[in-house]
């Protein structure tokens, strides 16, 4: 069985409240597990700490109960992990080469050998051509498939934030491939947060239910589509089970049950 990289145990997060108002309780026992080169989605309502459990992950900020473990790793979680937010973050300055292989080099990769990666990474997914390209000369799926490829280059697991959900239906889907082709060619453990059911049934192996805020798992689906996994399989029965399945679950935790 694989191992297991991250789990979090019964872990509890309130924001602080501003002047005389009580602290706002974000997240209450929430349990999860990713394990090696398994992509987890964790989906739920808006508001309900999808995001912020991330970033309880990333060390951003830390739980106010509860636990995070990263068996196995000599790091602590700062630095234990690559972060993909919502928008790209990728630096203006820099170009496509130099961003993907930003993460490498300071993770303590030479230049030379980082730059080497980075370039047949971004040929993988089709930006060969746009290695020298600063990123307000790229498209908006350009600019996403460059983040890829700086998250999956260093050997950690990568939490996903949304990242395309800014995305026209269109570019999302072929985005949502390359990451797929990505994740064949470079396997990494995965976080996936997404708003969206159908992308979470494409990309994942287990799905987290959370409830609505202050978010806990109401439930945990299994994804048994096989991999590799291409566009073809949006069309199947298997999918279409999937999917129903897991908005079951969503509805179930809103309160929302189907008549």
């Amino acid at each position: 069985m694989d191992q297991t990289l991250l789990q979090l145990v019964d872990v509890t997060f309130s924001y602080p409240g501003r002047g005389r108002m009580a602290p706002v309780p974000a997240l209450d026992r929430l349990t999860l597990s990713v394990r090696e080169r398994e992509i987890v989605g964790l989906v739920g309502p808006s508001g309900c700490g999808k995001s912020t459990a991330l970033k309880l992950v990333a060390s951003l900020a830390e739980p106010t109960g509860g636990a995070i473990f990263v068996p196995g790793s000599k790091r602590s979680r700062l630095g234990a992990f690559t972060f993909m937010p919502q928008g790209d973050s990728l630096l203006p300055w820099r170009s496509a080469l130099d961003n993907a292989s930003l993460l490498l080099e300071v993770h303590g990769a030479p230049r030379a050998t980082a730059r080497r990666q980075a370039r047949e990474a971004l040929e993988s997914v089709g930006l060969g051509e746009f290695a020298a390209q600063l990123p307000s000369e790229l498209s908006g799926g350009m600019r996403r498939r460059v983040a890829l490829v700086r998250s999956f280059l260093p050997e950690l697991p990568v939490l996903l934030d949304e990242p395309f959900g800014a995305l026209d239906a269109i570019t999302r889907l072929d985005i949502q491939g390359w990451l797929l082709r990505l994740h064949e060619r470079l396997p990494r453990a995965i976080l996936l947060v997404t708003h969206d059911v159908d992308e979470a049934v494409y990309l994942a192996d287990r799905v987290y239910v959370m409830s609505p805020r202050p978010g806990r798992v109401i439930h945990e689906v299994s994804i048994d589509l096989g991999r590799p996994r291409s566009e073809d399989v949006i069309g199947s029965s298997e999918f279409a089970a999937a999917r129903a399945a897991l908005l079951r679950e969503i509805r179930r935790g809103m309160g929302r049950e189907a008549a």
